[in-house]
């Protein structure tokens, strides 16, 4: 009796962990999926920001995915070429960044999506 009940508690516990793990979403718009590149369809990654920091979820490996993070006047504050598995999480700190609203660039063979964000 105590086994089945441990393993309900820790299967509850490990869905309220990854729900507690998210911060706000980055909603994204863009093309992705580039029929000519893969026949199925690929998911793109997930962006979100907690506190100071911007997590980039790959939902799909990925090989040489850009990513660029620009103000509003277009400058580069951060730039990277990341290949990564399904799950991964990649955590870009924005220490250092002024206040103020930015875009997030995410460039790849199967297509490119943009969202914005803001530091306050």
């Amino acid at each position: 009796m105590k086994t089945p009940l441990l393993a309900l508690c820790i299967l509850l516990g490990s869905f309220l962990s990854v729900t507690f793990a998210y911060g706000d979403d980055i909603p994204t718009q863009g093309r992705w999926d580039d029929e000519r590149y893969r026949s199925i369809t690929a998911l793109p990654p997930t962006l979100f920001i907690e506190g100071n920091v911007l997590n980039v979820e790959f939902t799909e490996a990925l090989n040489d995915l850009t990513i660029r993070i620009m103000d509003h006047a277009g400058n580069i504050m951060y730039e990277n070429i990341l290949s990564r598995e399904t799950g991964d999480i990649i955590n870009i700190p924005l220490d250092g960044i002024e206040t103020g609203a930015y875009q997030v660039v995410l460039t790849h063979k199967l297509g490119w999506l943009v969202g914005e964000f803001e530091i306050k």
